[in-house]
């Protein structure tokens, strides 16, 4: 099916190995579109279940750009729409952590 990635071959040992994804995305995905994938990962992980957020592709296919955003340091700013996962994921634990404890719950950021 589309969502789910085989592997082969010799370098891989015996046998094929499988990953199952949440969602692919093309060249014309916002940033937007593709943060709102890895948000409920984001909440569940606030809950206590383990996440992993992950960008597959080939070089030169946008990974980087995808988790981190455009390279310039004004870009980074969490409230540009090219911002990258890590900057809205950032941005979303520490509101989680606000409206928590504004209804009392205590956290610790390390």
């Amino acid at each position: 099916d589309k969502l789910t990635l085989r592997l082969e071959g010799a370098e891989l040992g015996e046998g094929q190995r499988q990953f199952k994804c949440n969602a692919f995305f093309g060249p014309e995905t916002s940033q937007d579109v593709m943060f709102e994938q890895a948000a409920p990962i984001i909440a569940s992980t606030m809950e206590g279940y383990n996440g992993t957020i992950c960008a597959y592709g080939i070089t030169g296919s946008g990974k980087t750009y995808t988790m981190t955003g455009p390279t310039s340091e004004a870009a980074h700013s969490q409230d540009t729409p090219a911002a990258g996962i890590v900057q809205r994921a950032s941005r979303r634990i520490f509101e989680y952590i606000r409206d928590r404890s504004a209804k009392g719950e205590v956290f610790m950021v390390e």
